[in-house]
């Protein structure tokens, strides 16, 4: 709405008093006022909230100890959530940030987006690792001394054998299907090389003598494992208004998880050991097992990829996890034995039990004979396998002849996938025929394997969290600042398209904010105050930084005039703040004579600031109809608080000119 002059009804009013060339603030008689609601009734068709302020970000300081386990500490970092990614879809972005060195306290501010519930502090290395600690909004401060990595080692509260022995060997369903190949059901498995595939372990399935029992997360602990867990496998989306999980794609898309071969290294300097943790969210696991096999690498060198896998194929597989005892992962029957951990049942994270991996040597293991070491030799890979379903005496029973449909031996390798995920109901996965069917992911100095053995794609049916003497996986980032957006309407009674004047920003750190002139869908004369720049001064028409004629529209039309923005950065005081009223930008509207200030609790909605690169409506396009859920938040201030999230693509402006 660009020839009628701003706040026009009120001035009218006073024009005996006054003259458009001063500037004057909102000022809103109640002829005035009633006069704006009548239009918002007619523009919105519904009664907004008195209690809305119109108001997306929460602002905070935190003091921060920057004790986290690295030592090439280069700077310390406020994000909008995890860099391993986030629940909504939306990837982490930096809030503020600054130089620091290990053991550091420190004390940063920021503006974050309200629907956050937690926001997290990073510790980043000089190769851009990071290692996250959460907190919530509002929290006065934090520590990385009791993080995940701080309390992980076992502390063993039972013997090991000291000289464990391979006693118990059987074949894999894979083994038993080749047998029954002529079969319709195993028919995938004829001439597939599984002949020779053989699962050793240490001792009858009651004894379990690979367990330990390590201490349990700590509350602290606890909090951040939820973090980092939800990061990587709730990754919801919102189709036709219904918000569910698509972990596959989020995994297949991943620039820091692990699928080609999802082999772990070893070091040679710790143990290896495996713990399942039980995942509220997501555990569902139950009558299955887990095996580990290894080899070194120069033993496949030169070989084709056909013999690669026959070679894999061939391997031993050794048991390493009993999940079909206490450690069965179904609820309720994970909790077999109360008297271990009959305080845990309130809790959606927790590790009860953990297990050692044995190298048995290399070749194949004679049983009663050959002995392991529970120190592992660097230069070995290791890969997981999950063993789905029920055994009986070595024999394709219950869960493995031609009427089931969920048993099968699941392997992080796809390559070694191609008939389970063809066989059954595993068919329905969508999954590629070599897709893997664990994921790995590496955070925090720790390892994770996602298991998925059925079809919903999620690859959180169990969770293993993996210490001791394994290269960790890489997960470097290169984040992007928070952007901020603040959009005007250029006069009272608006068609609330918000994009009269639209201005970015962001915080590149303590002292400094980058502004950006993006768009003008105005024909009134406009100038930006409070910003105080050389460039971005208080003497510029907004339409002379793009060059436009006082009545061109600027980057708000998909086939009409563009222009690059128009950038600049200032210096701030350390504890600037977005929210902050006297120090954000307003508009000053010569022609009107009237200051355009962000909305406030109470006032329609003619100027708002999102916390994020805003993809503003187009031109004459009410910000209800490119924001489906905006009418929501402004009727209840507490509903759908991240509604800028979910815009109509064809509604907005296809693409941020911000750089």
């Amino acid at each position: 709405m660009k020839r009628i002059s701003f706040y026009s009804i009120l001035l009218a009013g006073l024009a005996a008093f006054t003259f458009v060339s001063c500037e004057k603030d909102l000022y809103d008689p109640e002829a005035a006022k009633a006069e704006v609601n009548k239009n918002v009734q007619n523009v919105f068709g519904v009664q907004f909230s008195e209690n809305q302020d119109w108001s997306s970000t929460v602002s905070g300081e935190i003091t921060i100890t920057t004790n986290a386990d690295i030592d090439n500490l280069v700077k310390l970092q406020i994000l909008t959530c995890s860099p391993f990614g986030s629940a909504d879809g939306n990837g982490a972005t930096v809030l503020n940030e600054i130089p620091v060195t290990k053991g550091q306290t420190v004390t940063l501010n920021y503006d974050a987006p309200s629907y956050r519930e937690r926001l997290y502090a990073a510790c980043v290395y000089a190769d851009n690792t990071y290692y996250i600690k959460g907190f919530k909004p509002g929290q006065e401060s934090v520590s990385f001394a009791t993080s995940t990595k701080a309390k992980a080692k076992a502390k063993v509260t039972r013997a090991l054998p000291a000289a464990p022995t391979i006693n118990r060997s059987e074949r894999s369903f894979n083994n038993l299907r080749t047998e029954q190949s002529d079969k319709a059901a195993f028919a995938l498995w004829k001439n597939s090389g599984w002949e020779n595939d053989i699962l050793y372990q240490m001792a009858d399935v009651d004894e379990d003598p690979q367990l330990i029992f390590p201490q349990d997360y700590s509350e602290d602990e606890r909090a951040d494992l939820r973090d980092i867990i939800n990061s990587f496998l709730q990754n919801r989306k919102v189709i036709n208004g219904v918000r569910y999980n698509d972990n596959r794609e989020k995994i297949v898309t991943s620039d820091f998880m692990m699928l080609e071969g999802n082999y772990m290294e070893t070091t040679g300097d710790a143990e290896i050991t495996f713990a399942p943790i039980y995942y509220n969210a997501g555990t569902e696991i139950s009558g299955c097992h887990i095996y580990y096999y290894y080899y070194k690498p120069e033993q496949i060198a030169g070989k084709s990829e056909a013999e690669v896998v026959q070679f894999l194929k061939d391997l031993p597989k050794y048991k390493a996890i009993q999940v079909s005892r206490a450690t069965r992962t179904s609820k309720p029957k994970y909790f077999q034995d109360m008297a271990y951990y009959p305080h845990l049942l309130k809790d959606s994270i927790m590790r009860v039990q953990q297990y050692t991996l044995i190298y048995w040597g290399d070749g194949t293991p004679e049983i009663g004979t050959t002995t392991g070491e529970y120190l592992f030799p660097a230069g070995y890979r290791i890969g997981v396998m999950m063993r789905s379903g029920i055994e009986t005496n070595g024999t394709v029973t219950k869960a493995g002849n031609e009427n089931s449909v969920i048993a099968g031996c699941l392997y992080s390798d796809g390559r070694l996938n191609t008939e389970v995920n063809q066989y059954g109901n595993l068919k329905n996965a969508n999954l590629e025929n070599n897709d893997p069917r664990v994921a790995i992911f590496g955070a925090n100095n720790m390892t994770y394997l996602c298991f998925e053995d059925g079809t919903d794609q999620d690859f959180n049916d169990l969770i293993i969290e993996v210490d001791g003497g394994i290269k960790r996986v890489p997960q470097r980032f290169e984040l992007a600042k928070n952007v901020y957006t603040f959009c005007y309407e250029d006069r009272n009674l608006g068609d609330y398209d918000m994009n009269d004047i639209i201005i970015k920003a962001q915080r590149i750190d303590r002292t400094h904010v980058k502004y950006s002139i993006e768009a003008c869908g105005a024909n009134d004369e406009l100038y930006i105050k409070n910003i105080n720049g050389e460039i971005l001064n208080e003497n510029t028409e907004i339409h002379e930084y793009f060059h436009a004629a006082s009545n061109q529209f600027v980057n708000v039309e998909k086939d009409g005039f563009s222009a690059n923005p128009v950038q600049e950065i200032v210096e701030v005081d350390p504890m600037f703040s977005f929210t902050n009223a006297s120090t954000r930008p307003y508009i000053f509207n010569k022609s009107t004579g009237a200051n355009i200030h962000i909305a406030e609790k109470g006032e329609d909605p003619h100027a708002i600031m999102l916390p994020c690169d805003f993809k503003y409506p187009l031109e004459h396009i009410c910000i209800k109809d490119a924001y489906p859920l905006f009418n929501n938040w402004g009727q209840n201030e507490i509903t759908d608080t991240d509604w800028f999230t979910y815009p109509e693509l064809d509604k907005v402006y296809p693409n941020s000119v911000f750089k």
